[in-house]
């Protein structure tokens, strides 16, 4: 042979062997690009919450004999202002201290200008409590100002929203706090010296001319008090009024109707009768934060008893507990977030929801108050030697851990303990419920349906047509088979939506029909056919051609089964079985559920276990089939115990590729189902899997945010779990292969 044609053929040969590396290499080099694409966007998810010093001012006190009772911060973290028993409010500057506006507060009514309290309840509103009983509600505001060279300036206001005069001859206030809400007006709660509870409340009526008018209330709350109350609660609009006492009990009255003030709860909170030293109101004022003399923190909200007596106070949450008695919580507004400071000025930050712990955060000096800004990344603090703390807060994913991803966790409104996936709501102070068990028990719920009914069709189709059916018949199935691939999954799924869930619901008692009559039909014709040709009834020219002959059975068992199943349904039935299974035995039927997606998704995963099982029996050396009927074997005894075993490897590999084609299937899902994420593996029903939720939810999520990395991570899940299934079928792929020695 010419050597230089061996040089060519080799050279040739060796930029082949380059060409193919280089390319398997950069497939695998682009599908780890784009693990670490989507890992790197939801690894931010699990970093630990973090602070940082970024100012440290001296307190502004106009004079050495007053005292900081509150301080706040604005959503920029540039000013920070205090208020002050002398009833000044200062606003100053955290970079240097500069003051910038000092405000002289005057209490309603006139007389002693000492300031006993302030209190903030969300958003900058701050309840004050003066000397002379008096109670005032008022509104700090940072409102940005533009000069002409794009400068930006952040202009502090103060607005005071509602006042409460305290009635001549009421005895001194020992608690007091006040609530305004623009469309229920001032409500104020009082302890007065001589214990009495005393409710104000300004009821506003408006007619239907929209005019409006409003009324004050006064109402003594008679209740058996276990004994002294030490704190009082209100939330924001002023419709529940919650009480703790030094022994330990929780109290919790409606008040939205002051001539019908009704007491909802009376609980002992704590067993031992450790006091209650400190009461909160979490972002959406529902879960009440609680916190003992002994530093516990404890989350309680109402639960439904389930005896018709109505909702009560329960306790859900137990946080990380404080060495010293709690004195304030600071709720963040963004979040089920809570701080909490005790007597010791150490602050813990706490995630409600999942109930672990964000961050600790303690100085030298014991911090005397504290305050949280808007947006929750900044606090502002003051310690007991007179310094003004401000820190930058970097908690972006509170809600998100792996308890909240797995755990079974409880949620507001919720009667208990649950997976539960709910991204968004009605209003922005909702708890984020990011379950992913619900998605991936539908991931695990819609394959297994669609596999129930591909797998067995893929195989048993592929075994007849390989082995049994007529090669000119194969010729045009196969074909057909592959091509049914080709079709869009958009397509596949509009149909089942639109057509085939309606035809599934009018027919549900014909479908568990054909389910049965539909293999017995196949099967005794099947009997029947080889009855008559063992004895040369039929011709032998009709073995290869069994299919075209089984077409007019199936359409008879088809027939028969919708025909029945009418008469079924209006003698045992009543008319419909959907109706039937929630009446008789509570079970909800979806129109569109399991038995569509397992039509659907069958439909589209076939094609694929079809042709790849087809070529692995195909594909098995001639020369053991012919041995095998050589030596008396029948067709069916060859294919079923020498082609099925020697293909096995590629039927397995058939079946995990259908498997993983079914697990990342997002457009018939999305379409064919109720969209609904539950964990119920009833047929009946719809799920919602990981992709179609990645469909269904990105383009609403904020970017960067909770929910946005959350579904890449949901994305990484998808990603494993393919990645771990196809290693598990190579592995027991090449196992078989070896057992049955499949060339």
């Amino acid at each position: 042979m010419d050597p230089r044609l061996i040089r060519r053929v080799r050279r040739r040969d060796r930029i082949a062997t380059w060409v193919i590396t280089a390319g398997g290499l950069s497939v695998i080099v682009c599908v780890l690009g784009i693990l670490v694409l989507i890992a790197r966007v939801a690894f931010p998810l699990f970093l630990p919450a973090s602070t940082r010093l970024i100012a440290n001012p001296p307190a502004p006190v106009a004079n050495g004999e007053s005292t900081i009772l509150a301080v706040g911060l604005d959503e920029f973290r540039s000013i920070a202002f205090t208020f002050t028993d002398d009833g000044a409010l200062t606003f100053f500057r955290t970079a240097n201290g500069e003051v910038l506006q000092r405000h002289l507060l005057s209490p309603p009514g006139g007389g002693s200008s000492r300031l006993h309290a302030a209190q903030e309840f969300g958003a900058l509103n701050y309840s004050l409590r003066w000397a002379n009983g008096a109670l005032s509600v008022l509104h700090v505001s940072f409102k940005p100002e533009f000069a002409g060279d794009g400068t930006r300036t952040i202009v502090p206001q103060l607005e005071e929203l509602a006042a409460h005069e305290p009635p001549p001859g009421e005895p001194a206030l020992r608690l007091g706090i006040a609530r305004f809400a623009h469309d229920a007006g001032l409500t104020a709660a009082k302890v007065l010296r001589d214990g009495t509870l005393r409710l104000y409340k300004q009821v506003v009526a408006t007619s239907l001319f929209g005019g409006s008018s409003s009324e004050d209330v006064r109402v003594d709350i008679a209740a058996d008090v276990p004994g002294q109350i030490t704190q009082l609660l209100l939330d924001p609009v002023g419709e529940t009024l919650y009480a703790a006492t030094d022994s330990g009990y929780l109290l919790r009255w409606d008040v939205r109707d002051p001539n019908d003030v009704r007491l909802l709860d009376r609980v002992q909170a704590f067993a031992d009768g450790r006091a209650i030293s400190a009461l909160g109101l979490a972002v959406g004022h529902y879960t009440l934060a609680v916190g003992d003399e002994l530093g516990g923190v404890t989350g309680w909200f109402p639960v439904a008893t389930g005896n018709g007596s109505g909702a009560r106070l329960t306790q859900i949450h137990r946080l990380s507990s404080h060495s010293s008695p709690v004195v304030a919580f600071l709720p963040s507004l963004r979040a089920k977030t809570l701080l909490s400071l005790d007597r010791n000025g150490t602050i813990h930050a706490d995630q409600l929801t999942d109930e672990s712990r964000l961050l600790t955060l303690a100085t030298e000096q014991p911090l005397l108050a504290v305050g949280l800004n808007s947006r929750a990344n900044g606090l502002v603090g003051l310690d007991a030697a007179g310094q003004v703390l401000v820190w930058e807060l970097n908690m972006p994913h509170p809600e998100a851990s792996w308890a909240t991803y797995f755990g079974k966790l409880w949620y507001e409104s919720y009667p208990g303990p649950a997976f539960v996936w709910q991204s968004s709501a009605g209003t922005d102070d909702f708890e984020p419920k990011f379950s992913l068990v619900p998605l991936i028990a539908g991931t695990l719920k819609g394959t297994f349906y669609g596999m129930l009914f591909a797998a067995p069709l893929g195989v048993l189709g592929a075994m007849y047509t390989s082995s049994l059916m007529h090669p000119r018949l194969r010729g045009t199935i196969k074909p057909v088979f592959e091509v049914m691939g080709s079709i869009p999954t958009v397509v596949v799924g509009f149909l089942a939506a639109l057509w085939l869930a309606p035809i599934v619901k009018a027919s549900l008692t014909a479908f568990f029909l054909m389910l049965g009559l539909l293999p017995l039909s196949v099967v005794a014709a099947l009997a029947l056919f080889e009855w008559l040709q063992g004895r040369d009834i039929l011709p032998r020219s009709i073995r290869g051609y069994e299919f075209l002959l089984m077409l007019p059975v199936t359409a008879v068992a088809l027939g028969a089964a919708f025909a029945i199943g009418r008469g079924l349904d209006v003698l045992v039935f009543g008319g419909g079985m959907p109706e039937w299974l929630f009446n008789q035995l509570g079970v909800r039927f979806d129109q569109r559920n399991s038995i569509v997606i397992s039509f659907a998704m069958g439909f589209a995963v076939l094609p694929i276990v079809f042709s790849i099982s087809d070529d692995a029996l195909t594909n098995v050396p001639r020369n053991l089939t012919a041995a095998s009927l050589a030596l008396g074997a029948s067709r069916w005894q060859t294919v079923s115990r020498v082609i099925l075993p020697s293909a096995s490897p590629g039927i397995f590999a058939a079946l995990m590729v259908g498997f993983g084609r079914a697990v990342g299937e997002t457009m018939i899902v999305l379409m064919a189902t109720g969209n609904t994420p539950i964990i119920d593996w009833s047929p009946f029903n719809g799920m919602r899997t990981l992709a179609a939720n990645i469909a269904v939810e990105i383009p609403e999520a904020p970017f960067g945010g909770t929910l946005y990395r959350t579904l890449f991570l949901s994305a990484v899940l998808l990603f494993a779990t393919t990645f771990v299934l196809n290693s598990v079928a190579e592995v027991v792929r090449i196992r078989l292969r070896r057992k049955f020695g499949q060339y």
